[in-house]
């Protein structure tokens, strides 16, 4: 089993260094257009589906409409959720998420408020890493760069407009 990973276009938000929590917010159509550009590789690449999850629709059923593919929504593939955080700046939310990790360490089951909790982030991608790994099929999983590390194990320095590839 083969997944294709691919960032979703970058949002209003993204723009704005700010966190996208529990609330899809848009991304501008020339944004969105960058997404085209991946789709010659994909298709070289055997792309069979398109997953995301409801807050990355807009990104997932852009690229299966140019590659000619079905789209599924999973809601396992969530973004984290930064909760009462949703919207605040990155280095904001980052601080946060530093803070909750040292409280995770003791007790992974504490929510951010009205937010995820360590365990049920992980839980939520353990799931779609079971659906993945079910099908055989080559999958393009639009996702941000959090969940892939925390999907793959990997950290790295992801980018748009690029595919990473994972066996799973």
């Amino acid at each position: 089993m083969k997944v294709l990973f691919v960032l979703p276009a970058e949002s209003i938000y993204d723009q704005q260094g700010r966190v996208m929590a529990w609330k899809s917010t848009p991304a501008p159509k020339d944004k969105l257009r960058q997404l085209k550009d991946l789709v010659p590789r994909l298709k070289e690449l055997g792309a069979q589906k398109v997953v995301c999850s409801d807050l990355d629709g807009q990104s997932g059923f852009f690229l299966a409409r140019n590659l000619q593919v079905p789209c599924e929504e999973w809601k396992s593939l969530r973004r984290f959720n930064y909760g009462k955080w949703h919207g605040q700046k990155k280095d904001k939310a980052q601080t946060l998420l530093t803070e909750m990790k040292a409280k995770w360490e003791k007790n992974p089951d504490i929510p951010i408020q009205s937010g995820d909790s360590w365990t049920s982030f992980k839980n939520r991608l353990a799931a779609s890493a079971g659906k993945l790994k079910k099908n055989g099929a080559t999958y393009v999983a639009v996702v941000s760069p959090f969940e892939i590390e925390t999907l793959t194990g990997v950290k790295s320095n992801f980018e748009r407009g690029r595919i990473y590839a994972w066996d799973a």
